[in-house]
């Protein structure tokens, strides 16, 4: 019992189901199958910057350039593809990670400086 005498809501269990579930929602919503992970023996920094290119071409298109924009296409052409895939050298996915990164210190700071400009005056009275 809570303070008030309001009883606790009841968390259900998190079961094998859900969490099994929920990890295919969350795969699906970054296009990535379970059956390319199981068929894939790929890197972990490949599956970060496949989330992460996915997330800037579909929600950040204006912060690339035109050459980060070819970049991030072609880095998932080739991923989907196993054999452009293999030969893939691990710098490519840390590449589109700097790129994300790059895209992520912009847009921090261009809500720093929203946020200062709409900053309320201080009350001089």
């Amino acid at each position: 019992m809570t303070r008030k005498n309001k009883p606790e809501p009841e968390v259900p269990p998190i079961t094998e189901a859900i969490t099994v579930h929920m990890t295919d929602r969350w795969l699906k919503s970054v296009h990535i199958t379970p059956k390319f992970l199981a068929d894939t023996d790929i890197a972990t920094e490949f599956l970060q910057a496949q989330r992460e290119a996915e997330t800037l071409l579909r929600s950040f298109p204006e912060y690339l350039s035109k050459s980060q924009s070819y970049q991030l296409v072609n880095f998932l052409r080739r991923l989907g593809n196993r054999r452009l895939r293999q030969t893939m050298p691990i710098s490519t996915a840390h590449a589109v990670l700097n790129i994300a990164a790059k895209v992520n210190r912009q847009c921090f700071r261009e809500y720093g400086a929203i946020k200062k400009r709409d900053k309320p005056l201080a009350n001089k009275g």
